[in-house]
């Protein structure tokens, strides 16, 4: 019998197949940025879009779900 350990998403007993979810691995370069002025435009406008499409999805599930 195997037995594995991590974190309950319920706090009731399950039966069933299991599913194990494994983390890939994030790999990032490092890269020299000049014009940095440009660079935090960039991130002022990635965060506004995400900041907007979050916006987005909160209202939808508002709506199905009866608040507003």
């Amino acid at each position: 019998m195997k037995k594995f350990v991590g974190k309950g998403v319920c706090s009731a007993a399950a039966c069933g197949k299991i599913k194990i979810f494994t983390g890939g691995e994030i790999h990032a370069d490092k890269v020299s940025v000049t014009d940095t002025e440009n660079q935090k435009k960039r991130l002022s406008r990635a965060r506004n879009e995400a900041v907007s499409q979050l916006d987005g999805i909160y209202k939808k599930g508002a709506q199905r779900g009866g608040r507003n």
